[in-house]
């Protein structure tokens, strides 16, 4: 928020007395216009003890101007093989709860953002899994399954974005598991996701995104990127970069 800071340089270093004037031209700022995105996304980590506290949280983000909500509801894969995935209560917010969430949010006068998550333990859960054609048929029956509840979810909260594509999921969209071998998933892998995205469509009718990972460029577009109205690009890159003594 605004303030003001006063402080006295009596010393400089370096400094060169000049008696000539020197002209510090601002630049001109260019405003943006109302539908410029300046948006705050949450983290899918979930406790049920923070459901209380998240009017406070949409408050507080209110005040630093922000004009959109990306939030990030999850299921979570109980099961393994077959894959099963749903809301596990106390783990993942229930409709109810979200319903309330969106609601604050509606209140405060956000546009809103839906990007579901499917919580599962990352490479090792794919690399143990079968994957046979019975595995992926149940895959992306609980998949399609998740996503359509959350189209739902976004059409009630009146959501102008509904975005797809988490990183958990690239075996099942590249064919690819994280070590660069074929993960055994279906040859008609674009052809599905078509489908599952205009299921999705007949059940939310706004914008469709899909996150893509900025640094991966290119390779992180789906083959059926036509189907979709944009891209949500994550930039996951470091703050800092450790340099070492030697280096420096």
């Amino acid at each position: 928020l605004e303030q003001n800071l006063q402080d006295e340089v009596k010393k400089w270093a370096w400094w060169q007395t000049s008696t000539s004037p020197t002209t510090v031209v601002s630049p001109v700022i260019q405003g943006r216009g109302p539908t410029f995105v300046a948006g705050i996304e949450f983290s899918p980590t979930y406790q049920t003890t923070w459901q209380a506290k998240w009017n406070l949280a949409f408050q507080a983000v209110k005040e630093i101007n922000a004009n959109w909500l990306f939030l990030p509801p999850t299921w979570t894969f109980t099961r393994q093989n077959p894959p099963v995935l749903e809301a596990q209560p106390g783990k993942d917010p229930m409709w109810q709860d979200l319903v309330q969430m969106t609601g604050w949010a509606q209140e405060k006068g956000f546009k809103l953002a839906v990007f579901p998550n499917a919580t599962q333990p990352g490479n090792n859960w794919w690399n143990g899994a079968t994957r046979d054609s019975n595995w992926w048929q149940s895959w992306f029956d609980r998949y399609e399954a998740f996503l359509v509840h959350f189209a739902d979810l976004a059409t009630q909260a009146k959501a102008g974005m509904l975005v797809l594509g988490e990183s958990a999921i690239t075996p099942a969209v590249t064919g690819l598991l994280a070590d660069g071998k074929p993960s055994g998933a279906p040859a008609d892998l674009a052809e599905r996701w078509k489908r599952i995205i205009a299921n999705v469509r007949a059940h939310f009718k706004g914008a469709i995104y899909w996150a893509a990972a900025y640094q991966q460029g290119t390779k992180a577009l789906p083959a059926f990127i036509d189907s979709l109205d944009g891209l949500y690009v994550l930039w996951s890159a470091p703050i800092n970069v450790s340099v070492s003594a030697k280096e420096a």
